[in-house]
């Protein structure tokens, strides 16, 4: 099993080349995360505890999730129960 690195941002795009990002807009009013994969495709996610710091750890725990080989239906779908 090889490490996997990856770097992600609520803010901007990473300055790293070669290393994927995972990007996050957090909508306060609607307590959702839009995630960007690094390929570009995006979904959104419901962030099952309020505000951004939240919302960052939760990028975090998507992007670990993605790079462990789950799709994004399986991550949206399994914070639905947390």
């Amino acid at each position: 099993h090889r490490d996997r690195v990856a770097t992600c941002s609520l803010q901007k795009d990473s300055s790293f080349e070669n290393i994927p990002h995972y990007r996050g807009r957090y909508d306060e009013l609607k307590n959702v995360l839009t995630v960007t994969l690094p390929q570009g495709s995006s979904f959104d996610a419901p962030c099952p505890i309020l505000g951004k710091h939240n919302a960052s750890n939760l990028l975090l725990a998507i992007a670990a999730a993605h790079l462990h080989g789950l799709k994004p239906l399986e991550i949206q779908r399994g914070l639905l129960t947390f």
